[in-house]
């Protein structure tokens, strides 16, 4: 079996992860505690459930969680827009994380159908 991070999917959803905690860090203490712990636990999600799914014999678990893992993208994509809407990060900054999901998100559905 190919170790997971050899593909390119996993490593952008590790990059997401890591981008959006290294961004959340920086907002005062309401914006982390509040909207930032929402948005790192989901974008972090994303990884760790793709992880799990990974090395799971059956494909229902498999399939289970990267089900979980495409949630935690979702889930991702609407913490990012609630921060650019109350203005915690710059447009700049918010199209750059959205370009990744947007990259990110159609190759976990294709893959998510392989596994089907």
């Amino acid at each position: 079996m190919k170790d997971l991070s050899n593909l390119r999917i996993y490593r952008l959803a590790v990059d997401i992860g890591e981008a959006i905690w290294a961004v959340v860090q920086l907002w005062d203490a309401f914006e982390r505690w509040t909207l930032g712990k929402q948005l790192v636990d989901s974008a972090d999600g994303i990884s760790v459930n793709m992880i799990e799914g990974y090395y799971r014999i059956l494909p229902g678990d498999k399939r289970k969680f990267f089900r979980y893992a495409l949630s935690s993208a979702k889930e991702t994509e609407l913490w990012w827009w609630k921060a650019r809407k109350r203005n915690i990060i710059t447009h700049g900054k918010f199209m750059e994380i959205k370009a990744m999901l947007a990259e990110m998100l159609p190759q976990l559905v294709n893959f998510i159908k392989k596994i089907e």
